[in-house]
């Protein structure tokens, strides 16, 4: 919730972001958030029915706060009213975890009301100032009302003029009802919250109390002096208000038939597809046997076969779980073997590159196929620096063939891989996928995430449970195709919240459709649908009108238009539909549906009575039905992408005949495309992107318009040179032209944050070098600059490092004369980082692929972490986790399944080790340089830490970042004695501004 912006808020950005962006982020809790939620429990309390509040004691009445935040209104109403049995709802975990922490005697539960939820009914339903971020909060309140039994109490801002930006609804006496479903209004109060100080709303509140019918028994205690409806007309707007709520729901009741028997035939349509789709399935299964023959066939499978079977032997004497004893066993016997080292190493390399590493990946596709008997796909290995793109579909790929797969298929002929995301989830509580290959090459699959009832995509966005599962799925695609750099291409919300959190990742928001012109998707995926176009790295609009309404909420974005399959629709098939009546024929292919004009087509079918109007594609508004009395109006059902061109090619004239309404006017047609690389004569009514083609098609503004267009192309038809001319411009708005397009803007031209790395180094060459190589190899960042600092190393490093910072201008080197510590030496290159991000490194560190990317991912999601840090092998704290390796080359393959199986995921931690930390620059401005007073080493780190958390912000550990640590390379050296007196000192110096000093502590295994 917010101030009106007549309001001083604590922070100049609250009024910039919506209501969804602001949940997720911790400007929740810094920016008033806290008083704000005491302030309205507070004027609740004070307006709270007495009825009711004597009813709750005296029948001992369930309470829950739905959207209780951080649990700060909740606690405070519970104890002004005294509610023991007060329950904190929020979807948020995060908020949850906080409140709960904050408030440990108060009851908070982390459910989704608007999503799928399991939480039981309470007798009465509170919220406070939550309904008005939804565009349609009555519909809203209905779905919620389900989790109510006897009584539900609102608090809303009242005939709010001027709408704050989170704020999309206005509560008036006009369009609040006093009755729905079975709820009847029996409270309200209007009161004035200006004069309260201090004030965190200053404009007017109204409380309004319904109660549930149907649960009223007789000897219930509300009687008439209990009501009380405060309004300009008081009961007789009240009665009146009712009648036209009943009938209201009479016409939506009528409404929701219809909806329901459409969706009953689109349920047979889909299960004769379904039908069609398990054929080309055991077609598919033959394919991939064949791929696998191929596979044991291979020369590198023969070549380590006396491998595997020296495995399996080895195998055979021990335990089955002891699976570290067989490795150690095994190694043991090859460390024996009389060969020489250079020959050892390389067998292991060979192993490691064609056993392990493939063999890894076929493992976990067996075991996402759930360890049955499946034939293994192999897909192609990623190209160096090119990204993978996962779609994020918004249809299944055999659904209808349009722009996600068009764009998909283009991307892979393009030498990327891609993994399209299909709508259809499969139901299963375990994490893991299916999947399907799509090409021969080895570069597009479909694959089918698990999740748990298999939610449908299109309604409301994943719980959080949904969500945790969704990232374990995904992550085991990663594992499986080994795939380091992303593109996430989002076409629906509903992916939003795991595309985000995938590891070095961009999201690209792949807007083709205004949603709200479908008048059927829920408020809370349009708000998703604002948060994903402002924070996504680009979004792509597909027309200029469409454009137009994203620029409110992004500048970065790119126009992409749809396109055609040239070479598919511009030969003519040697097999053309011919009319049974030997009749010209206006046709249309696509779907019709509820932006489709059939007054236009029944007015088509008048004028042209000796023409066949020939309809191709699914009706789904029972079009046919209603022109039934036309004759000549054929309507031929769904047919298949690969015979378009059979019928498109018997066109005297093609149709675009949509109504112009806001769906329409956001679309760029792909039809038209292909009608033109047909050499077609296209009509069409006067749309926006009907411009861009070039008066290559005729635009009509009006019925009659239409009609003579139609007309007079049928009696004058086309030269060979306007044939021509349309298929010369289908020829250059092809898919490949626009994969082109989308590659060059999100590989080329994309603007990255600018990152600096600060390692600082005392001899150890042989750890700097392998250190500054891992830089250079992994870390897909090009806007990043190196700093090294060193502290009058005797190995040789000065040399070395002069030699490497001449070799780019992003490299940076400070020599010291003498070893001035490790807080100096950092302090000296955080002095010259120029950096929007900042990492301390040290140099005993091995970096993994995508570990810049991700971590600074985790903070430009979450602006309440302060320091974040990556787990490890190695180290003193919670940040160590379990994982073995043998070598640099398999703690890559190790670290890779580790970080995969964790996306998204950040523990809180007390003290941040700054083996590697990041933080950003605004943070490091607050605090200041590490102090100094600490020398050469040990508690800068502590002290540091508790300067972030003076600011309000969180120490945390990026699970999906691994780092490699040798631990303590440079004290190592020092002698025990010299190193436990440095230890003391610097502990008493930490004691002396801190108080006692907590050791750092590890936690259990998290595997």
């Amino acid at each position: 919730m917010k101030k009106p912006s007549d309001t001083p808020t604590t922070t100049g950005e609250v009024n910039s972001k919506t209501y969804w962006d602001y949940r997720f982020s911790n400007d929740w809790e810094e920016n008033f958030g806290r008083e704000q939620s005491i302030f309205f429990s507070d004027i609740a309390a004070e307006h709270f029915p007495k009825w009711l509040a004597d009813e709750i004691t005296a029948k001992d009445l369930s309470v829950c706060d739905w959207g209780c935040a951080q649990g700060d209104g909740t606690a405070n109403l519970a104890k002004k009213l005294g509610l023991p049995q007060l329950t904190g709802i929020d979807f948020s975990s995060e908020a949850i975890e906080k409140a709960t922490r904050a408030y440990p005697d108060c009851k908070f539960l982390c459910d989704d009301f608007l999503g799928n939820s399991d939480a039981p009914q309470w007798d009465i339903l509170f919220s406070s100032n939550t309904l008005e971020h939804f565009e349609k909060p009555w519909d809203v309140l209905k779905t919620v009302a389900t989790k109510a039994r006897k009584h539900i109490v609102l608090l809303l801002p009242f005939r709010e003029q001027d709408l704050i930006e989170e704020h999309f609804y206005s509560f008036q006496l006009e369009n609040t009802p006093a009755v729905f479903g079975n709820w009847v209004l029996t409270h309200s109060s209007i009161f004035d919250t200006s004069s309260h100080q201090p004030n965190y709303w200053a404009g007017e509140q109204i409380l309004l109390a319904y109660s549930n019918v149907a649960q009223l028994q007789e000897g219930d205690s509300l009687a008439l002096s209990d009501l009380h409806i405060e309004s300009d007309t008081a009961l007789a707007d009240n009665f009146k208000v009712r009648l036209a709520e009943a009938r209201k729901q009479a016409i939506e009741a009528n409404a929701a038939l219809e909806e329901a028997t459409a969706r009953l035939v689109d349920r047979e349509k889909l299960l004769h597809k379904t039908l069609e789709d398990r054929d080309v399935y055991l077609e598919n299964l033959n394919a991939y046997k064949a791929r696998y023959d191929e596979v044991m066939n291979s020369h590198s499978w023969k070549l380590t076969q006396p491998l595997r079977f020296f495995v399996r032997a080895t195998r055979n004497g021990l335990h089955p779980s002891d699976k570290r004893a067989i490795k150690n066993k095994l190694r043991s016997v090859f460390n024996r073997l009389p060969l020489p080292e250079a020959v050892k190493t390389a067998i292991r390399k060979a192993y490691t590159g064609l056993v392990r590493g493939p063999m890894s990946a076929l493992k976990g596709q067996m075991l996402a196929n759930g360890g049955f008997d499946l034939p293994l796909l192999i897909p192609a290995a990623q190209q160096p620096d090119l990204p993978d793109y996962i779609f994020w579909g918004v249809i299944d790929w055999h659904f209808r063939h349009q722009r996600p797969q068009q764009l998909a298929q283009a991307l892979a002929g393009a030498g990327r891989r891609v993994f399209y995301v299909s709508v259809n989830l499969v139901d299963d509580p375990r994490g893991g996928f299916n999947i399907e290959q799509l090409d021969s090459a080895g570069r597009l699959f479909q694959v089918n995430l698990y999740a748990k009832g298999a939610p449908v995509i299109y309604n409301n966005p994943p719980g959080v449970d949904i969500a945790d599962q969704l990232k374990g799925s995904i992550g085991q695609v990663l594992n499986w195709a080994n795939s380091r750099q992303l593109v996430s291409v989002v076409q629906h919300p509903f992916w939003y919240e795991t595309a985000a959190a995938l590891p070095d990742s961009e999201v690209v928001y792949d807007c083709m459709d205004h949603h709200e012109g479908f008048g059927n998707v829920s408020e809370e995926v349009l708000s998703i649908e604002r948060a994903l176009m402002r924070n996504a790295d680009i979004t792509v609009t597909t027309s200029t009108w469409l454009d137009e309404i994203v620029s409110k909420y992004t500048s970065s974005r790119v126009l992409i238009r749809n396109a055609g399959e040239f070479a598919h629709f511009a030969n003519k098939p040697a097999n053309v539909y011919v009319d049974p009546n030997g009749r010209q024929i206006i046709g249309y292919y696509g779907a019709i549906a509820e932006w489709f004009d059939l007054e236009l087509l029944a007015a088509l079918a008048e004028a042209f009575p000796d023409c066949t109007v020939l309809m191709i594609g699914a009706d789904t508004v029972g079009a046919a039905a209603r022109l039934a009395q036309y004759e000549n109006v054929v309507f031929t059902g769904e047919v298949a992408y690969s015979e378009l061109p059979k019928y498109l090619h018997a066109f005297d004239v093609c149709l675009l005949p949509f109504q112009v309404i806001p769906l329409t006017l956001a679309t760029n047609p792909v039809k038209v495309y292909e009608y033109l690389s047909a050499g077609k004569s296209v009509v069409s009514v006067d749309l926006p992107e009907i411009k861009q083609f070039e008066n290559l098609v005729q635009a009509a503004a009006t019925q009659e318009d239409f009609i003579n267009a139609v007309r007079n192309t049928l009696a004058a038809p086309s030269s060979a040179i306007e044939i021509e001319q349309r298929q010369a411009f289908a020829r250059n708005q092809t898919w490949g032209h626009r994969a082109e397009q989308l590659i060059h803007r999100i590989e080329n031209e994309r603007t990255l944050p600018r990152v600096s790395v600060i390692v600082v180094t005392y001899n150890n060459l042989e750890l700097t070098k392998a250190c500054l190589a891992s830089l250079q190899a992994h870390t897909n960042h090009h806007n990043m600059e190196v700093i090294v600092v060193d502290n009058a190393s005797a190995d040789g490093s000065p040399a070395y490092l002069m030699e490497w910072a001449a070799q780019g201008p992003d490299r940076k080197l400070i020599l010291n004369d003498d070893n001035r510590g490790f807080a100096a030496g950092n302090n000296q290159g955080l002095a010259i980082a120029d950096g929007e991000f900042l990492v301390l490194l040290n140099n005993d560190t091995f970096v993994t692929p995508g570990w810049v990317r991700t971590l600074y991912r985790h903070m430009q999601r979450n602006p309440g972490i302060g320091i974040l840090g990556p787990v490890t092998n190695n180290i003193g704290n919670e940040a160590k986790i379990q994982i073995s390796y043998n070598s640099m080359d398999e703690m890559l393959i190790e670290a890779g399944k580790y970080t995969r199986s964790h996306i998204g995921k950040v523990q809180e931690l007390y003290t941040a080790a700054f083996f590697c930390v990041m933080f950003r620059r605004d943070t490091y401005e607050r605090i200041g340089p590490l102090d100094e007073a600490f020398g050469r080493g040990f508690f800068e780190d502590d002290d540091y830490c508790r300067r972030v958390e003076q600011l309000g912000l969180t120490i945390n550990c990026a699970e999906d970042v691994f780092i490699h640590h040798h631990l303590s390379a440079s004290f190592n050296k020092m002698r025990s004695t010299e190193r436990q007196a440095l230890f003391d000192q610097n502990k008493a110096t930490y004691e002396a501004k801190w108080g006692e000093w907590i050791p750092h502590a590890y936690k259990k295994d998290k595997r």
